[in-house]
Formats: structure tokens, sequence, C-alpha cells
């Protein structure tokens, strides 16, 4: 996988919520790193998610639900129309 050049914006309250454990931060920074800068949503699988923030599947499902339980995020299911569900869209919302 090429290196994308750049920067990629995280929230500071992410940054500084001493509550996150670093696996939800991880998890975060992921998410920011494939948000659109003005609608703030992206939707990456599950599998690029693991593998950009480093973190296990199971880190992954405790972490998801606590950044959608404290607001950082909101999970939207995305299907093709035909009832195959595709990747969530995920929006920042913190």
């Amino acid at each position: 996988m090429a290196t994308r050049q750049g920067f990629t914006k995280v929230s500071n309250s992410a940054i500084d919520d001493k509550t996150l454990k670093a696996g939800e931060k991880a998890l975060y920074m992921a998410l920011s790193r494939y948000a659109d800068n003005k609608t703030r949503q992206c939707y990456p699988s599950k599998e690029t998610l693991l593998s950009t923030a480093g973190i296990s599947d199971h880190t992954f499902r405790l972490a998801i639900k606590t950044l959608e339980k404290r607001n950082y995020i909101r999970i939207e299911p995305r299907s093709n129309g035909l009832g195959r569900q595709l990747s969530n869209l995920y929006t920042l919302l913190k």
C-alpha cells in the first residue's frame, strides 16, 4: 500500500479526551484520515480501518460502539439497493 502524502486533521476533543482508550483514539484517527474535509463523512471498509488504526477486530468492535455512544461519530448502514450490505457511512461529529 502506497504511503499517502499530506496531513490528516484530527479533532482536539478526541486527542484531549483522557477517557478514550488508545484503540478508540486510533480508530477515530483512521476515520479522520478518510473523512471528507467539508462533509466529515467517509465509508472505508472495516478491513481498511483495522489496518490503518493498527487494531484487532475485538478492539474495533468495542471502540466503534464507544465512539458512537459518546457522540464522536454517527454510523449509517449502506446497501447497494439490492439488499447487499456495503461499508457503513461514518460521520465525524466532533
